[in-house]
């Protein structure tokens, strides 16, 4: 503004509507009351750009005592202000990476090196020349060897994506998705996972519902939310798969599981990379925690969210939309 333009005028000309009736009432109530009020404003100028401005306003008194006027000391600091946004932004970054370090140095040093010196103890025993192992000994490390191999190659799977996803080298290539091709060439080891543990699964959607989506992401997220459904329930438990439209478009994926569940602590930290909420399963199946935040990410991706509702010993239902 020109200085002609503003003698005379109301201060509320800056007002860009940012500023709420509580903020201005706090306000009045201090200058009128004697005191000196200080803080920031986001006000408008002429051509209606926004800028950020410090404040300080005081009330003027004559010699009785009585207010006869205030007074404004404004600066702009939309500067000091998008310099302050940046180092808070960065600073979140770098925790971020800092999170994501720790996660992957803590995920190779536990949850890679434990099953693979199952696997070394396992063969070492095997190839032993003093001991005599019966079939039935041999059929047993066998499968241990089979279940810990498959489990860890899992994991690596899993690291493998993070860590693409986290140097950007994973392809975002949604498509059209018929969920009945999807899930009639579903991941076979999920079905054989819930087979060998004796938990039913159970699938239920509209057969015509199609979805856009990466496919392959889509498959990472959905074989990761059932292993962890089929993990944490116990034998002759039941997982079901639902998938419907919402009034919003978006199509809802839920898996509801009969499992173990799990307290209210646990569940708010799932989807964070900085805590650690691995536990094993109900068949002492391993778990790094990785797949949940796996998820997360790829789901993030379409656009859409993920949540959990969980109770102790009543199981857990995950939801995703796409």
């Amino acid at each position: 503004y020109e200085y002609s333009e503003l003698i005379g005028q109301n201060t509320r000309i800056f007002s860009s509507g940012n500023t709420t009736k509580e903020e201005y009432k706090n306000l009045w109530e201090t200058i009128e009351s004697g005191k000196t009020w200080k803080g920031e404003f986001l006000n408008k100028k002429k051509n209606e750009d926004v800028y950020w401005e410090d404040a300080i306003i005081s009330p003027l008194k004559n010699k009785e005592g009585e207010i006869i006027n205030y007074m404004a000391i404004k600066q702009d600091i939309t500067k000091l202000k998008e310099a302050t946004n940046q180092i808070v932004s960065k600073n979140q970054k770098l925790n971020e990476l800092n999170a994501t370090k720790d996660k992957f140095f803590s995920i190779i040093s536990h949850d890679l090196r434990s099953p693979l010196s199952s696997i070394l103890n396992l063969t070492d025993l095997m190839t032993d020349e003093t001991y005599n192992f019966s079939e039935d000994d041999i059929k047993s490390f066998s499968q241990s060897l089979h279940k810990t191999a498959n489990s860890t190659y899992k994991l690596l799977e899993n690291l493998l994506e993070w860590s693409r996803l986290q140097r950007g080298t994973i392809h975002f290539n949604p498509e059209k998705i018929a969920i009945l091709d999807f899930f009639n060439s579903c991941d076979p080891s999920v079905f054989e996972k819930a087979k060998n543990k004796n938990v039913k699964l159970d699938m239920k959607y509209n057969e015509d519902l199609i979805v856009f989506a990466d496919e392959n992401m889509l498959r990472t997220i959905m074989r990761n939310v059932l292993s962890n459904a089929i993990k944490f329930t116990k034998p002759k438990g039941k997982v079901l798969t639902e998938v419907s439209k919402t009034k919003q478009g978006k199509v809802l994926f839920t898996v509801k599981d009969s499992g173990i569940g799990m307290p209210p602590e646990m569940t708010s930290k799932l989807f964070d990379v900085a805590e650690n909420v691995s536990r094993p399963g109900t068949d002492d199946e391993p778990s790094s925690g990785l797949g949940l935040i796996l998820c997360k990410e790829f789901v993030d991706k379409h656009g859409g969210n993920i949540w959990v509702e969980s109770e102790e010993g009543k199981g857990s239902t995950f939801y995703f939309t796409i």
